[in-house]
């Protein structure tokens, strides 16, 4: 009976939809999983880069049949694609496993149990990321691709566990890119959503041409694209820089931080045209730990800025200030924070006009104090290395004219 009670919790725990994913860390060897709202006709697939004598050890059975995971780990479409084909389920889904706990607590791979429309979709596929890959739409159809970040080994934590760079990313200026946590049709997480293009959160509708490399540390995540999808090329890894130069005036990328990894400071240097208008804003998320304080602050051009928080409570935010941005700093001063995502962007506007005089001898370093600011919450002070007392995460935008307006 108990152990009848814990497969039914198990089941109902991940199985929304007619979908589950679980790590293979759940299976444990006293118990048979049987999984309860399975589509027949659904696709299964894992995900795992763990030793394959403990993934041979994992039996699945389906329509009667066993198989490891092991072999369903390495089905793939071609010895060099990462793209997954997935085990047929009828008649039922079970798992069993003669690994003992202590191993099976330390597995790290995935299983994932598709829906049968999205074992039908020739336009839903899956992919684990390991070696460099470029995905190049071949129609007009929307894509829906869920991408497993394998698990690399970070012997001194200096990358996350799970981790890729998704960079040359391109598409139609008419569609919709998203990008999400988790799988689709289940929320793995409070948030969901965490790169867009075309933004429009706060009713302007920016797309961007231009999209630096992301790294993206997440186990599982999903991209969706209308219009046949993006054109991107994915590759196991992260980038390690905390200083980010972006390599075009208008652009958009992605800083981001998963709940395993050590919290950093990072440096976002825009590549701004000062002869040109623009707008600077960002789209952030997060799932903070309790007592961590987001603090946000913006520059003007004789070194004024302006702050607000966004406590932990606060699961999401988008703002916009007129005028190019020159720098962002994301700097945190609490090791470990929870996860947070933070999308910036930086766009070209009008020319401005050319001044009818230059002032002579500009001071080199201006005296902030005398300059006007304008505060919603609370003014802060940037610091580009971390406090010895941790305490809190803060955000600096630096741009050229004086903060205009925030939503």
């Amino acid at each position: 009976m108990r152990s009848s009670l814990h497969l039914l919790l198990l089941s109902l725990a991940a199985g929304i939809n007619g979908q589950h994913i679980f790590k293979l860390s759940t299976f444990k060897s006293e118990l048979k999983s049987t999984l309860t709202n399975v589509e027949d006709g659904a696709f299964l697939f894992i995900s795992s880069s763990d030793d394959s004598n403990y993934l041979r050890n994992i039996q699945i059975e389906t329509a009667g049949t066993q198989f490891n995971a092991l072999d369903i780990s390495n089905r793939f479409f071609s010895g060099t694609s990462g793209r997954k084909i997935g085990l047929k389920v009828l008649r039922g889904l079970s798992i069993t496993t003669t690994n003992n706990n202590t191993i099976s607590s330390k597995l790290f791979g995935q299983l994932y149990v598709t829906t049968a429309a999205q074992a039908q979709d020739p336009n839903f596929q899956v992919y684990d990321v390991v070696a460099r890959e470029t995905i190049t739409p071949t129609d007009n159809l929307s894509k829906t691709y869920v991408l497993f970040n394998v698990h690399n080994y970070s012997v001194d934590s200096s990358y996350p566990y799970y981790s890729c760079i998704i960079s040359n990313l391109k598409q139609d200026p008419n569609s919709i890119l998203v990008m999400n946590t988790g799988i689709p049709g289940q929320r793995l997480r409070n948030i969901t959503k965490f790169f867009v293009n075309p933004l429009d959160e706060i009713a302007f509708g920016h797309f961007f041409t231009n999209i630096e490399p992301l790294s993206i540390p997440l186990p599982v995540f999903y991209i969706t694209g209308t219009l046949g999808g993006p054109t991107f090329t994915m590759e196991s890894g992260s980038i390690p820089a905390t200083t980010i130069n972006t390599t075009a005036v208008s652009t958009s990328g992605l800083i981001m931080v998963n709940d395993d990894e050590i919290a950093q400071n990072y440096t976002v240097n825009f590549n701004a045209d000062p002869a040109y208008d623009g707008v600077c804003g960002f789209m952030y998320v997060s799932e903070l730990l309790k007592g961590v304080e987001v603090q946000s602050g913006l520059y003007g051009l004789k070194g004024g800025f302006t702050g607000f928080n966004l406590d932990d409570g606060l699961s999401y935010a988008a703002g916009e200030m007129e005028g190019y941005g020159r720098m962002v700093m994301v700097n945190a001063t609490a090791p470990n924070m929870g996860f947070y995502s933070y999308q910036y962007y930086n766009l070209r506007g009008a020319l401005l006009p050319t001044p009818s005089a230059t002032p002579t001898n500009p001071p080199t370093n201006p005296v902030t104090s005398k300059i006007p600011t304008i505060t919603t919450e609370k003014a802060i002070i940037p610091t580009t290395t971390k406090s010895a007392h941790f305490e809190t995460f803060s955000i600096l935008f630096v741009v050229p004219v004086f903060f205009q307006r925030f939503f």
